[in-house]
């Protein structure tokens, strides 16, 4: 399988042990985007609570 890549707006910014890009962010907009679900995963994951303070807090505004 070929390995895709984000577009040149799009910043890595999580990856899997193996390389693949797990979550990317965009610089031209307040846009981050991941491949795992935070919304699982906050009780147990400090970095899933603190995607979903930040996506509360954003959308908030």
């Amino acid at each position: 399988m070929r390995a895709s890549r984000p577009s040149h707006h799009a910043r890595p910014v999580a990856f899997t042990d193996d390389g693949l890009v797990e979550a990317f962010a965009l610089e031209v907009e307040r846009i981050i985007a991941v491949q795992w679900h935070p919304e699982v995963l906050w009780r147990c994951e400090e970095h899933a609570l603190t995607l979903l303070r930040n996506f509360v807090a954003a959308v908030s505004r």
